[in-house]
């Protein structure tokens, strides 16, 4: 529910892994965790593009899904 209140869902990724998620030259997310999160906002919004991508290191994707900063984690885990 607070998902679809705040319009968009939040979603954890690595900030440069190549085939999973980065970023071209015109800021679009590529890779299969990137179409996983789009895939999530497709099934919640029936959108595609509803998703806000959060870049996230190693040492902080955890705290980030367990402080609710994002709200999946999609990333090499």
């Amino acid at each position: 529910a607070e998902i679809k209140t705040r319009g968009k869902l939040i979603c954890g990724v690595n900030p440069n892994l190549l085939g999973f998620s980065s970023q071209n030259a015109a800021g679009q997310w590529l890779g299969i965790d990137a179409d996983f999160c789009r895939a999530l906002a497709a099934a919640v919004f029936s959108n595609a593009s509803k998703v806000e991508f959060v870049p996230l290191e190693t040492n902080e994707r955890f705290e980030a899904l367990k402080s609710g900063k994002i709200d999946v984690l999609a990333r090499n885990t």
